[in-house]
């Protein structure tokens, strides 16, 4: 299920049927499937900066299993040749992505991003990932343009799109989205750039744009930025959850305060609900992904129902059932739609634990299900146990549910709960205590 923040909403169509041959992000061939994405910067000793980026889904990787943990091993093939075919850089590594479950794989996403630093000019790239359990095997073939940054001017980076931060030891961390893609759970346009000024101290005129394929301007934002060094990165996030399904580009334009003016755009796309009515069939990807929310959502009845609908049928059953549920059908927003959307970004934001997105902990459905508690007993701080809470919900009947925190690291889950079908257990306290 590729639900919020970290690729959420993909649909798995080929991406040079979307986006310009200019302009677009790669895709892979062979059995393996993975998107990757280059962003330039200014480097040093007149040299570019290229960040490359990758994404596989979990759930096209095979498993191994060791002590109740799960594993998936892949080898990263990377090649930069010049245009005389000569190689340029060649690297081979290999990367191990770890699961607490197998559930895991079916709505995490495996990323890897490296940097190089080389000449500006026009090189032939190619990246091939296997999977060294199942073999399965994907290939990137591709000519891309790293861009000339001329040091001590002023200018802008390109621009760099990603699924917002997450906070490590070492500081926040960029999420790459190779795809560039947004839409409907996946609300929020973040992006980085850099600008590059000629002197240290300097106002500058930010103008963000987003247009559509017939070149209209579909949203457009301005700022000021007040530069206090040479060089500098932002990130950024602009709210595209009103625009309807597309390629889209995003321009930002900066204005000095002597005057200059330079701009740099990208393209990026949109899938939104009304994408169902437009092309009306599911991937097997999005089937699961589907087949996922509704098993948070729905009633049993309708899952076993979608169950059974083929892939057209799936997609019309989608499409209808967001629009029964709209409170205001009237109205051009449906509010139980944007009820949900904002349900789901809390839960991805307050409940991540390490690689585990919130919307996947226990937590996080419970309050995609629920919504915010009604009161929310917490016990962070007692000497005689281990950190848990107890969330109350009061309506007709009063629900609640005990969440712990068994191996005091952050990671919480659900113990006792009065709520049919949830985990019942009287003893929950002899869990979370010290004595």
């Amino acid at each position: 299920m590729k639900l919020l923040t970290i690729i959420i909403m993909i649909i798995l169509i080929p991406i040079a049927q979307t986006f310009s041959q200019s302009d677009k992000p790669l895709v892979s061939g062979g059995e393996l499937l993975f998107y990757l994405d280059k962003t330039s910067f200014q480097g040093k000793e007149n040299k570019t900066y290229s960040e490359f980026s990758i994404m596989i889904y979990a759930d096209n990787l095979k498993l191994k299993e060791a002590s109740g943990k799960y594993s998936a091993s892949i080898k990263i093939d990377y090649e930069l040749t010049d245009l005389n075919e000569e190689t340029v850089i060649s690297k081979s590594w290999e990367t191990v992505a770890q699961f607490d479950s197998v559930n895991d794989v079916k709505s995490l996403v495996v990323y890897d991003k490296w940097g190089e630093l080389t000449p500006a000019g026009k090189y032939k790239l190619q990246v091939e990932i296997k999977d060294l359990t199942s073999r399965k095997t994907g290939k990137i073939n591709s000519t891309i343009d790293i861009k000339d940054f001329a040091p001590n001017m002023f200018g802008l980076s390109e621009i760099e799109f990603i699924n917002g931060t997450k906070e490590t030891e070492s500081g926040n961390k960029k999420i790459p989205n190779p795809a560039r893609r947004y839409g409907l759970l996946n609300p929020i346009l973040y992006f980085f750039y850099e600008l590059y000024s000629e002197t240290i101290d300097d106002s500058l005129a930010i103008q963000y744009t987003i247009t559509d394929e017939a070149d209209v301007m579909a949203k457009e934002l301005n700022s000021v930025l007040d530069l206090k060094e040479k060089s500098k990165g932002y990130i950024q996030g602009i709210n595209i959850s009103k625009l309807n399904s597309g390629v889209y580009t995003f321009k930002i334009n900066a204005k000095s305060s002597n005057g200059k003016e330079i701009s740099v755009k990208r393209n990026f796309e949109i899938l939104q609900l009304d994408y169902f009515a437009k092309t009306p069939m599911l991937s097997k990807e999005d089937s699961d992904m589907m087949e996922k929310l509704l098993d948070y959502i729905a009633e049993p009845y309708q899952l076993s129902q979608y169950k059974k609908l083929n892939s057209f049928n799936k997609a019309n059953f989608i499409l209808n059932y967001f629009k029964n549920l709209d409170p205001n059908p009237d109205t051009e927003e449906n509010e139980y739609l944007q009820s949900l959307l904002a349900r789901f970004h809390y839960a991805n934001q307050k409940f991540s634990w390490g690689n585990i997105e919130g919307w996947t902990t226990e937590r996080g459905r419970i309050f995609i299900q629920n919504g915010n508690p009604d009161e929310i007993d917490y016990h962070n701080m007692d000497m005689d146990s281990r950190p848990y809470e107890i969330w109350y919900y009061r309506g007709n009947r009063e629900l609640f549910y005990v969440f712990g925190d068994l191996n005091s690291n952050g990671k919480y889950s659900l113990l006792h709960s009065n709520k049919e079908g949830e985990i019942y257990n009287i003893s929950w306290r002899e869990l979370v205590s010290r004595l």
